[in-house]
């Protein structure tokens, strides 16, 4: 009779991190019994289920419990029973004088019994290569004979007294990996089955946790990705009762429209992410007393403490930044400079028509060769680019996403709000950052030719 089972069987998931050894256990236990219920099927109803299942899973198996039936006619009761559990050990050989079906009932159990103990060294070689290193150090310690000496029940049994009671350290890690963001946006399946496995195993052990709290949890761990944004709106809208959301139907959402989602969207990070961080300590030759809360920094160094005026023109030309410089002297000079900047402003808009116009017609025709618009007054790539007053146009930030700006009390509601250099007065940052050509060259702009580099 062929064999029903493979030779290799590997149990999922693995109990080889220490941290995550108790909270693994349920499932861990509960892949090792579905795995042995499918070797040897053909020789009992729950296949090798009785080789690794300990006597209170094995009283609760469906398939080891004959219900009561009514008493018979004759009054014989037949209650409720539970099936013994089934013990193959290797038939004595038969005499010289055994009969044919001596023989071949011989021949059966002999078979029975062979592919029984294949399926017992199955099981035990994969319990042994879920286990970390320091617990089967621990279990050959307690042995003389070493691991190897113990059958595959028994191994389940130290087992489950090692890691069947979680600890609070053990919920603790495991809320920590909760809250884990989502650092790469290829790795969201993973991250949802992270999810799931962590609150099966945190149930498995009474640990009960609300669906808003879930939701809740999920939602703040992958808010580094704008991709989910308007598909997590769309399922709140569609389940706009709080109280009845489930987080198997808000992932299950997540993960039919993930396919659909762009990969190449930036994510939110960085500085101008975190608005809220505290300032560091000055740097440099003059190292004050500044720490970036307000407090002025001593010294000629670049400290982080920065002193507040009441007023914007009452801070000194060379305490302001190089662009507010620039556009204050400007402010300054005379009705007439303003003026003529006026009519600079729009004959550089002529002239960004134009040159909007023949990139277009370039770009139809299969044209590459011209650049792209750069003036300062509208968005040179609206797909790439966010104006910042106080950075221009760069690509990776606005004003109300801006760290200078969002920590410094003197920039006005409107410099937040400007999207382009001619919506303050004084006028924004009209620097336009670097982009890179079709080689990943970066090109540089020239301010006084209005262009970047080839």
């Amino acid at each position: 009779m062929a064999p029903t089972h493979s030779s290799k069987l590997t149990i999922h998931p693995w109990l080889d991190a220490p941290l995550y050894n108790r909270i693994r256990y349920p499932q861990w236990k509960i892949y090792l019994y579905n795995a042995a219920q499918r070797l040897c099927t053909s020789l009992d109803p729950t296949g090798a289920y009785c080789l690794v299942a300990r006597d209170s899973d094995w009283e609760t198996h469906p398939k080891n419990i004959t219900p009561s039936r009514p008493p018979t006619p004759g009054g014989t009761h037949h209650p409720a029973a539970i099936r013994a559990r089934p013990v193959f050990q290797l038939p004595p050989f038969y005499a010289s004088t055994a009969t044919t079906y001596r023989r071949e009932l011989w021949k059966l159990e002999k078979e029975t019994f062979e592919k029984f103990d294949e399926a017992e060294t199955i099981l035990h070689t994969a319990i042994v290569e879920s286990l970390s290193q320091g617990t089967i150090r621990t279990i050959n310690l307690q042995h003389s004979a070493g691991i190897a000496s113990l059958s595959a029940l028994q191994l389940v049994e130290i087992v489950h007294g090692l890691y069947s009671t979680p600890t609070l350290q053990d919920i603790t890690t495991v809320e920590n990996d909760l809250k884990r963001p989502l650092l790469n946006f290829e790795d969201f399946m993973d991250h949802v089955t992270d999810h799931i496995n962590h609150y099966e195993s945190l149930r498995s052990f009474n640990q009960q946790v609300a669906n808003i709290t879930k939701i809740q949890t999920f939602k703040d761990s992958i808010q580094r990705w704008p991709q989910f944004d308007a598909i997590i709106a769309t399922w709140e809208m569609d389940n706009n009762n709080i109280m009845t959301r489930n987080f198997t139907s808000f992932t299950d959402f997540l993960v039919s429209q993930y396919g659909n989602l762009p990969v190449d969207t930036k994510p939110r990070g960085g500085h101008a992410y975190n608005a809220q961080r505290k300032g560091k300590k000055g740097k440099g030759k003059g190292k004050g007393k500044g720490n970036g809360k307000g407090k002025p920094a001593k010294g000629k160094g670049r400290g982080g403490g920065r002193f507040v005026y009441w007023d914007e023109n009452d801070v000194p030309a060379a305490k302001r930044p190089r662009n507010e410089r620039q556009a204050s002297s400007a402010v300054n000079d005379s009705d007439a400079t303003m003026d003529s900047r006026e009519e600079d402003t729009s004959s550089v808009r002529s002239h960004t028509t134009v040159r909007s116009t023949v990139s277009s017609v370039n770009q139809v025709h299969g044209n590459n060769t011209t650049t792209p618009p750069t003036t300062s007054e509208s968005n040179p790539d609206p797909n790439k680019y966010y104006y910042c007053n106080y950075h221009g146009w760069n690509l990776s930030h606005d004003g109300s996403q801006c760290r200078v700006l969002l920590n410094d009390d003197k920039y006005t509601r409107a410099q937040h709000e400007a999207t382009s250099p001619g919506d303050t007065t004084p006028w924004g940052n009209m620097h336009i950052e670097p982009g890179r050509d079709s080689n990943n060259r970066k090109r540089h702009f020239l301010k006084s030719w209005g262009t970047y580099t080839q």
